[in-house]
């Protein structure tokens, strides 16, 4: 009798949790951060959607975390060296009845510590704790969800040398064509001069 009873509770568990899942919708279950060029610092323009079905407000809190454990991280993947480098805004939300409410990713990876991190392949993960915020505080909502967020820093040194050689060519150029254009015009002002004393 223990046994069916105790059976039942973690029936009834399982299918309220399921219940409360199909009750929020969280997208997408995984992003990616690319660095093609330069470093991002601060927003990435990455975020997490999470949509409220209830006929009631819920709460979610949102933190960022290292894989755990870390066998269920991605092939070719590894934690970032400092956690805080990634970050996710706001921290909590209320989200009313059949809302919806954004999350976004943000990285800030210190300029003395990006020249140790080019061609990395980061892998953490963005928690979201869902809970009921109506009024009454009855509803038995209590939901973890988990965001694969993959974040590729430049692939080298090199490509950032590149790139600050193609700004200084680039200012370069610009400065040479204004410096001839106003050679051109002093000389054919100069020009002008001479016509009208003769």
């Amino acid at each position: 009798m223990k046994k069916l009873f105790a059976i039942l509770i973690l029936f009834l568990f399982v299918a309220l949790s399921n219940f409360s899942r199909a009750e929020v919708v969280v997208s997408p279950a995984e992003l990616w951060i690319t660095m093609n060029d330069n470093y991002i610092n601060g927003s990435t323009s990455q975020k997490i959607t999470v949509t409220n079905l209830f006929s009631h407000n819920v709460s979610v809190t949102a933190w960022m975390k290292h894989p755990d454990p870390s066998s269920d991280m991605r092939a070719s993947r590894t934690t970032i060296e400092n956690l805080s480098w990634i970050t996710i805004t706001p921290s909590k939300q209320i989200i009313p009845a059949n809302g919806s409410a954004d999350f976004y990713i943000n990285l800030t990876v210190p300029k003395e510590k990006q020249n140790e991190t080019f061609g990395k392949h980061w892998e953490t993960w963005a928690a979201l704790q869902i809970n009921d915020a109506s009024e009454s505080g009855s509803a038995m909502i209590n939901v973890g969800y988990l965001v694969r967020v993959y974040t590729d820093p430049p692939p080298s040194l090199e490509v950032e040398s590149r790139n600050l050689l193609k700004e200084v060519l680039y200012y370069t150029l610009i400065g040479v064509l204004i410096a001839l254009v106003g050679a051109i015009v002093f000389l054919l002002h100069k020009k002008k001069k001479k016509k009208r004393r003769r």
